[in-house]
């Protein structure tokens, strides 16, 4: 249902204030049960009250001097500041619209319908609390959002980040690789065999354990060599001693031509024993002893 036009209600009664009731007084400033002089409100600059009237709505079409003569061209002034400030932000004054607000309620009531200015300033009111506080919430919620700690992992170490203050604390050190490697072994910390196992897993092929493993394998190796040196030595003299041997025993064999001598010849002019010439040395084949022909025979070399 909507509100009749404002030309229709009927004037105020004389006891309107006892119409109204305490509660409703007790709404209006203290300004308004005085006499002073009220400030003017500042010009109309919006154009007439359109479309926003307090007891229903005002045709656009109708011309500022036409408008219902209990409602000032100054109070309907669409430019004039937010309600609850008719004379400013910040300016102090009689709140028209505030009254004018009440006394409608009043009249509607009178009239048996509901009042129109408290539930729509209750609402406003209800409203801006809520905008207020969803910013509030929102303000901490990002408050909040921003204060959480970040975390990371560097390199074994999980720490976390204080965004507010900068500062980064380790909440746990994992152990490292070589760590690990040296533990699985059964080595304690801080001793010579797990700074050994340590340095085997960073340095791996050369470290000490393999440094040491290298070092006993070239032993053997060196140990291989001589005794194979010592083979190949032994093989070389053999062979040598074969070889000279053989040597001794060509040379003591006699060759062809000594163990078949040529047949004298016939009417030499040598005249001597054949083919055999004076002074020639053999060697007998039966004893091996160096024989000369002297003489026409064979005779034990001196």
């Amino acid at each position: 249902m909507t509100a009749p036009p404002v030309t229709s209600a009927p004037p105020p009664p004389a006891n309107w204030k006892t119409t109204l009731g305490p509660e409703l007084l007790a709404q209006l400033p203290a300004p308004s049960l005085q006499s002073d002089p009220l400030q003017p409100a500042p010009p109309m600059r919006g154009g007439p009250f359109i479309n926003r009237g307090m007891f229903g709505t005002v045709p656009s079409t109708m011309a500022p001097q036409q408008l219902p003569g209990t409602t000032s061209d100054k109070i309907g002034n669409r430019g004039a500041p937010p309600m609850l400030d008719a004379n400013g932000k910040g300016k102090k004054g009689f709140d028209w619209r505030m009254l004018a607000g009440i006394v409608g309620d009043g009249l509607l009531g009178l009239n048996g319908q509901p009042g129109v200015y408290g539930p729509a300033m209750w609402k406003r009111r209800q409203d801006e609390a809520n905008h207020a506080q969803r910013l509030a919430e929102m303000r901490e919620q990002n408050r909040l959002k921003l204060a959480e700690p970040d975390f990371a992992t560097v390199n074994n170490r999980r720490v976390r980040i204080d965004p507010t203050t900068g500062q980064a604390d380790v909440l746990y050190a994992a152990p490292q690789d070589f760590d690990d490697y040296a533990a699985s072994l059964g080595a304690e910390p801080g001793t010579p065999e797990y700074d050994r196992l340590v340095q085997d897993y960073v340095l791996r092929g050369s470290g000490p354990t393999a440094t040491d493993n290298y070092n006993t394998r070239e032993e053997w190796r060196q140990d291989n060599r001589l005794e194979l040196e010592g083979e190949r030595q032994g093989n070389r003299i053999g062979l040598q001693d074969r070889r000279q041997t053989g040597q001794r025993a060509l040379k003591a064999t006699p060759s062809y031509r000594q163990a078949n001598p040529l047949p004298p010849r016939t009417g030499s002019r040598s005249g001597g024993g054949g083919g055999v010439r004076e002074g020639q040395t053999a060697t007998n084949p039966q004893t091996g002893a160096r024989v000369v022909y002297r003489g026409g025979k064979w005779v034990p070399a001196k």
